[in-house]
């Protein structure tokens, strides 16, 4: 459960706010524009409002024994005389809290307290619990297909580590190393949502490949639209991604920059082939690590930005680096099997 105590406070809001809308009589069109305004400041006010809509309904609909107030009320109305024929005549005390004879106000005001204990406890609790976890890693060499409740599917590349956890409101998963291709099963409004380091992928449907570097996370779409968030230390950023678009985050700063790509480059290693078009050739030389034990160092930053056009065979990498020297002016040196060494030519 998020223990974080602001949770507290937007519930407390709500409740205000929705307490404050059964008066009519002193319910502004001002008011109404700050509580409009309320809600547009945080996503959270708006869910938090929402809650505490449907817990009031929920507590308004439940049966109330009869009490001795109740009683008595009922036994008066048997013995006293009829009122006059002047007196303004009142709707039936069919509601339980007219049973109980108590003004409208005190019972919603105690109702939404309760309210705001069961949003924050009970409520809250039960949105954001976990209804299924499931911690998977691959080991060198190890590719595996996972099939999540939801339909969803998770293709995981080797040397890699995902966390999966579902609760009533959201699909949370989070990639801790490595690669991984997701095809989600669109689920309503049940965010599917995919974090790697200080990056954030939310989507409702579609195919999407989140890779994990160093210095950087990649993310590449097939099909559908996602955002993308990352956060910085000074700056948060935001970038709406669709079929064929990519991006690279930076772990350090949360900077996004758009990388080329093309849909069919997003997950090709599930095929066993890397797919590069017009990709920089540091961006290439991160995928590849990746499928390689020796080390690889690119010598001088004006090579980085190359641009390399191929594929490359996940079981045979260093085919790909040998061949590099045919499409670009660098030199490829190996040195004696224990690390490559790139430099321009």
């Amino acid at each position: 459960m998020n223990n974080d105590p602001s949770v507290a406070l937007f519930y407390e809001a709500a409740s205000d706010w929705f307490t404050r809308q059964q008066d009519s009589q002193h319910w502004t069109e001002q008011d109404k524009i700050t509580f409009e305004q309320w809600l547009q400041q945080d996503p959270r006010h708006h869910q938090a409002y929402e809650e505490i809509s449907l817990t009031w309904q929920a507590f308004e609909r439940m049966e109330r024994p009869a009490s001795a107030i109740s009683d008595a009320s009922d036994a008066a109305s048997l013995t006293a005389p009829a009122a006059p024929s002047h007196t303004r005549a009142h709707r039936p005390k069919t509601g339980w809290r007219d049973r109980l004879g108590l003004p409208w106000q005190a019972v919603l005001g105690g109702a939404l307290t309760f309210c705001v204990a069961v949003g924050v406890g009970s409520w809250y609790w039960y949105q954001h619990s976990p209804q299924y976890t499931q911690h998977i890693q691959t080991a060198q060499a190890e590719q595996r297909d996972i099939t999540l409740p939801d339909g969803s599917v998770v293709s995981l590349n080797q040397n890699s580590t995902l966390d999966v956890q579902y609760t009533p409101q959201e699909r949370t998963l989070k990639l801790l190393q490595g690669e991984a291709f997701f095809k989600v099963a669109p689920q309503g409004n049940h965010r599917f949502v995919v974090k790697s380091a200080n990056t954030q992928v939310r989507v409702i449907g579609t195919a999407f490949n989140v890779r994990l570097a160093p210095s950087w996370v990649y993310v590449s779409v097939r099909e559908g639209v996602v955002n993308v968030n990352s956060t910085g230390d000074r700056e948060n950023y935001s970038t709406t991604l669709s079929a064929g678009d990519a991006l690279r985050i930076n772990l350090d700063t949360g900077l996004q920059k758009a990388s080329p790509s093309t849909p069919d480059r997003a997950g090709a290693w599930q095929s066993g082939q890397l797919i590069f078009k017009r990709t920089p050739l540091h961006e290439v030389i991160d995928e590849l690590q990746s499928y390689m034990t020796q080390p690889i160092e690119l010598i001088g930053t004006q090579i980085r930005p190359y641009p390399v056009s191929g594929f490359a065979n996940t079981q045979r990498p260093t085919d790909f680096l040998d061949a590099l020297p045919q499409l670009l002016p660098v030199r490829v040196e190996n040195l004696d099997g224990n690390a490559y060494r790139i430099s321009g030519k």
